[in-house]
């Protein structure tokens, strides 16, 4: 019997381990999207990028919510472009960016 037990658990715990990865890096990509989203309001609403996360005249102002354990650095902002990068503290330490002409949520720091 417990040897049963012992080879369900190796079955198990690598999947639960790899769906909790699999999560942990949807959370970050997802924050990455949304921060973009709200750079291309508050543009919209501005004439101009803004380079605050939280604060008046910040992403938060455009409806932008981090997800708990997702860092959301400051975004790379000018007049005219911006890129904003999140990463997830756990463990996934993967580094996500997405900026106005990148195409979407790319690996890695904002150039």
């Amino acid at each position: 019997m417990i040897i049963i037990i012992g080879i369900l658990a190796a079955i198990a715990i690598p999947t639960f381990l790899s769906q909790r990865l699999k999560a942990q890096q949807a959370a970050s990509t997802s924050d990455t999207r949304n921060a973009a989203s709200a750079e291309t309001l508050y543009y919209a609403d501005n004439d101009t990028f803004t380079a605050t996360i939280t604060g008046a005249n910040s992403l938060e102002t455009q409806g932008f919510r981090q997800s708990s354990n997702v860092t959301t650095t400051a975004p790379l902002a000018n007049a005219t472009t911006y890129c904003v990068q999140s990463s997830y503290t756990g463990v996934a330490n993967t580094t996500y960016h997405m900026s106005e002409n990148g195409g979407g949520v790319q690996v890695g720091p904002c150039p």
